[in-house]
């Protein structure tokens, strides 16, 4: 799994670059059973920067096992990135890492895992409804991105919003983001909420142009 700034970007291989906005980011790279990459990236507007990862077998590992049954379903995230479906084990470096899990309209709160080599952690979480406020966020989050992305394409929504799909959507406390698709092209779009209803959506198109849609709501 590949981690930009925090958020999951997609597994190895991509088919495509991944879209960022011009600046310094962080790139991470995580795979079960393996050590984890880290290398901060600087990009300039309209480059393409290749990242050579390499990945060693963990010879110190702990392992992390999530099997709650009330939890089974649930999607796991470790330090960001999707890792699995409880019931769920795997091997994590030793030291201090972060999971939440996400089922449907259901999530749990971030909690920290403290592994240690040669050790299994037993973890579990709470499952609780996504907050009304969260709710309207993605409802905003959606609609923003596709009008984003339209107006970076220079078409506009057109009455046509269905064309335009939202294939993933993460909300965070910060800037949020967002993958639109339309047709063969794919776009990046930050979101920056001012508040419960307004955001700004910033898209990023494949020509690495960039687009700014506000919504106030």
């Amino acid at each position: 799994t590949v981690v930009v700034d925090g958020r999951s970007r997609g597994a190895l291989p991509l088919a495509l670059p991944i879209r960022v906005m011009p600046g310094n980011h962080k790139v991470v790279v995580l795979a079960q059973g393996y050590s984890g990459f880290e290398k901060s990236v600087s990009v300039k507007a309209r480059q393409t920067v290749a990242v050579d990862a390499t990945l060693e077998p963990l010879a110190d590992a702990g392992q992390v096992s999530i099997t709650d049954p009330t939890l089974e379903g649930a999607q796991v995230f470790v330090d960001g990135a999707p890792l699995g479906i409880v019931p769920w084990e795997g091997n994590l470096e030793p030291g201090t890492h972060r999971f939440f899990l996400r089922r449907g309209d259901e999530g749990s709160a971030p909690k920290t895992l403290d592994v240690v080599k040669g050790q299994t952690v037993v973890a579990t979480a709470t499952l609780a409804p996504l907050g009304a406020d969260q709710q309207l966020r993605a409802a905003v989050s959606l609609w923003s991105a596709k009008e984003a992305a339209a107006k970076a394409a220079g078409l506009g929504l057109e009455g046509r919003p269905l064309e335009w799909e939202v294939s993933a959507l993460q909300l965070s406390a910060g800037a949020s983001s967002a993958q639109v698709r339309h047709g063969s092209r794919n776009y990046s779009v930050s979101l920056y909420f001012l508040d419960e209803e307004s955001v700004i959506a910033v898209a990023v198109p494949p020509s690495q142009h960039i687009s700014r849609s506000v919504s106030m709501r």
